[in-house]
C-alpha cells in the first residue's frame, strides 16, 4: 500500500514537471528571440542540442554521483534545481547565461527521468504493473509533446511570458512538496545494471531485431520536423513576419495540435492499418511540411505546415513505441524503451545544431530544402527495410 502511494504521488510529480518543462521550452524560444534576434535559430539549436546530449549522458553520469545518494533527496534537488534555473530565465539578458540556465534545466530535466524510473522499477516489483507503469509513462511522454505547446499559447495569451515562468517555478516547487512527503525510500545502496549496459543492450535490441531496423532512420524524420518547428518558429513568426510573441505562442500550438491529430489518427486507423504504413505515412507528412516551407509566404500557410509535421512526427512515434511495447517483454521493456530515446536524441543531437546554425549562416529556405532531404532520405531508408515479422509491417 506504502508503495501503491509513494507510486501515485511520485507519477503525480512527474505529470506536473513534464508539462512544466514543456512550456519552459516554448518560453525559452520566445525568449531566445527577444536577446539574439535572428541569430536565435543558433541559440536555439544549441541549447537544444545541449538537452539532447544531457538526456544521452545523463544516466552514466547521473548513476556515478548519486551512487551513495538517496534518491528521494536527489528528486527534491532536481525540482529545486530547476524552478531556480526557470527562476532566473526571468532576469537573464545574455546569451551565454541563457545557454547556461537552459543547460542546467535541461540537463537536470533529464536526471530526473532517469531517477524517476529507478524508482518505478523498486516500487512495483510485479511484472504486470511495472510493465504497465512504463507503457503509461510513454504514453504521458508522448502527449506531453502535444499539450505543452497549446497550454504555453493559452497561457501568453493571458499572462506575460514573467508571469508563464512565475507559474512554472511554482509547479516545481509543488512537485518538490509532494516528493518529500511521499514517504520514498531511499535506493542509495540498491543494486541496479550499469546505465551503459543497460542502453547498450537495448541499442542493440532495436537496431539487431529485424522488426525495428526502420526505426533508426524513422528517428531522423522525426528530428528533421521538430528541430525545424524548435530553432526557427521564433525567426519565422517574428523576424519574418513581424508578428509578436503571442503569435509564436500559437504557431507552437499548431505543431502541438497537429501532434494531437496524429494520435487521434493512429487510434482511429491502427486497427485498418499496420504500424508501418502508419508510420511511413508520417514519415511522408513530415517531408511534404518541410519542403512546403519553401514556398510559404504568410501565417497561416506556416501553421499548416506545423500542423503537418506535428500529425506526421506523432504518426511516427505513437505505433513505434506501442509496437516496442507490444513486442518486448516486460524484463527488456525499459532498456528498449531507453534505447529508442537514446536513439531519438543522438538524431536530435545532430540536427538540432544542422537546422540551428543553417539557419543563421544562410537562409530558411536553405534549412527547409536541408532537412526535408534529410527527411525525405531516410523515409526512403526506412521504406526499403522490410521486417521479417509483422510488428511493424
Amino acid at each position: 500500500m506504502a508503495a501503491s502511494r509513494g507510486y501515485a504521488r511520485l507519477f503525480q510529480s512527474k505529470l506536473l514537471t513534464l508539462v512544466a518543462t514543456g512550456v519552459t521550452t516554448v518560453a525559452f524560444s520566445i525568449l531566445a528571440f527577444d536577446i539574439a534576434g535572428r541569430d536565435a535559430s543558433a541559440l536555439l539549436g544549441t541549447a537544444l542540442a545541449i538537452k539532447a546530449l544531457a538526456s544521452i549522458v545523463a544516466p552514466p553520469l547521473v548513476a556515478a554521483v548519486v551512487e551513495r545518494f538517496s534518491r528521494g533527496r536527489l528528486l527534491v534537488l532536481i525540482d529545486v534545481l530547476r524552478g531556480l534555473a526557470v527562476l532566473g530565465l526571468a532576469f537573464v539578458a545574455s546569451e551565454w547565461l541563457l545557454v547556461v540556465l537552459v543547460a542546467v534545466f535541461l540537463a537536470a530535466s533529464a536526471a530526473f527521468k532517469l531517477t524517476y524510473h529507478e524508482y518505478v522499477a523498486y516500487l512495483l516489483p510485479a511484472e504486470g504493473d511495472y510493465a504497465r507503469a512504463l507503457s503509461k509513462s510513454q504514453i504521458v511522454d508522448e502527449l506531453e509533446s502535444a499539450a505543452s505547446p497549446l497550454l504555453a499559447a493559452g497561457l501568453l495569451l493571458l499572462l506575460p511570458l514573467g508571469g508563464v515562468l512565475v507559474l512554472t517555478m511554482a509547479a516545481f516547487a509543488i512537485s518538490a512538496a509532494r516528493i518529500s512527503s511521499a514517504g520514498l525510500p531511499d535506493l542509495s545502496h540498491a543494486k541496479t545494471a550499469s546505465p551503459v549496459s543497460r542502453s547498450l543492450a537495448g541499442i542493440r535490441l532495436l537496431v539487431t531485431e529485424p522488426r525495428f531496423r526502420a526505426l533508426p532512420y524513422l528517428a531522423f524524420v522525426m528530428a528533421a520536423g521538430t528541430a525545424m518547428v524548435m530553432t526557427t518558429t521564433p525567426v519565422i513568426v517574428q523576424g519574418v513576419l513581424g508578428l509578436g510573441a503571442r503569435a509564436t505562442a500559437v504557431a507552437f500550438a499548431g505543431f502541438g495540435s497537429g501532434a494531437v491529430v496524429g494520435a487521434l489518427l493512429w487510434v482511429w486507423l491502427a486497427r485498418r492499418h499496420g504500424e508501418r504504413a502508419l508510420m511511413m505515412t508520417g514519415a511522408a507528412l513530415v517531408a511534404l511540411g518541410l519542403f512546403g516551407g519553401i514556398v510559404a509566404a504568410s501565417y497561416p500557410a506556416f501553421i499548416v505546415l506545423w500542423i503537418m509535421i506535428g500529425a506526421g512526427v506523432m504518426l511516427i512515434h505513437t505505433p513505434a513505441a506501442f509496437a516496442i511495447g507490444r513486442n518486448v517483454g516486460a524484463a527488456s521493456l525499459q532498456v528498449a524503451f531507453g534505447a529508442g530515446l537514446a536513439l531519438q536524441n543522438a538524431a536530435l543531437l545532430v540536427v538540432y545544431l544542422l537546422a540551428g546554425w543553417l539557419t543563421a549562416a544562410t537562409s530558411l529556405d536553405t534549412t527547409f530544402l536541408v532537412l526535408g532531404l534529410v527527411a525525405g532520405a531516410a523515409s526512403l531508408l526506412a521504406f526499403r527495410v522490410r521486417p521479417t515479422a509483422p510488428a511493424i509491417g
